[in-house]
């Protein structure tokens, strides 16, 4: 035991265990949501929404004759629910949709906890927190944590909003413009999944960070404009019937 370790208080030591036995117990108890089939709810609405531009209809309005068609096609477990993302976010998951829903739904739980690896790396740099140990110690907490679990087990995409989130906050230690596009980029795309990170751009006017807001509006509105050219019919959808239902509800 290194000197450190030696003079940390027994009482902490006992919160970190209770909080690791919180953490792991959590985890394990959601463990047969992945096997062995993962019903993955929310991925589940993200890959039949992906499925309905493949069908060419909208993602918005997928009749009951187009979810058993997509439900007999591609294996699903459960009844998807409806999506209320944008429409770049069916764009975004759509190469999903050339692997029937089990392989892709494991696909979506690696590329989950590989965006979770690469979160803790970008925290723990931000912490001045080094060292190969430390960061596979902080993956497993980051990994357990139980809305980090939930979030895994439902197949959420707020492993994907973390990440970009994590980006926008590590380039702001940066000045350069390649850093500066690489934030601006992250905050258009976590947009595009979900409208309310736009609102993260207030953190860049209150930093003074002019040519960072900017870039961050010229982004967003550039891909949002570029899903409205690709998909005109699901925009409007979206647009004019299921983000004023969202705002009422």
């Amino acid at each position: 035991m290194s000197q450190e370790t030696r003079h940390i208080p027994r009482l902490v030591w006992l919160l970190a265990l209770i909080g690791a036995a919180l953490n792991f117990g959590t985890a394990i108890l959601r463990l047969g949501n992945f096997f062995p089939t993962p019903r993955l709810i929310d991925f589940g609405a993200f890959y039949s929404s992906s499925w309905a531009l493949r069908l060419g209809v909208s993602p918005y309005s997928l009749s009951r004759e187009s979810v058993e068609q997509i439900i007999a096609r591609t294996a699903m477990p459960l009844a998807p629910p409806p999506i209320f993302n944008p429409p770049v976010w069916p764009i975004l998951t759509y190469p999903f949709t050339f692997l029937s829903y089990t392989p892709a739904a494991f696909a979506w739980i690696l590329l989950n906890l590989a965006m979770l690896a690469i979160v803790t790396y970008l925290l723990t740099d931000i912490a001045g927190l080094h060292g190969w140990k430390l960061r596979v110690i902080c993956f497993a907490v980051v990994v357990t944590f139980g809305p980090v679990f939930l979030d895994l087990s439902i197949g959420q995409n707020s492993t994907f909003l973390l990440l970009m989130a994590a980006l926008a906050g590590w380039v702001l230690r940066r000045t350069a413009l390649r850093f500066e596009l690489i934030a601006s980029a992250a905050v258009a795309l976590a947009t595009g999944a979900k409208l309310f990170p736009l609102f993260w751009s207030g953190a860049f006017f209150l930093l003074r960070r002019w040519r960072l807001f900017l870039l961050t509006f010229a982004m967003t509105g550039a891909l949002l404009a570029l899903s409205y050219l690709l998909l005109p019919t699901a925009s409007r959808d979206y647009l004019f019937v299921q983000f004023p239902g969202r705002l009422t509800s």
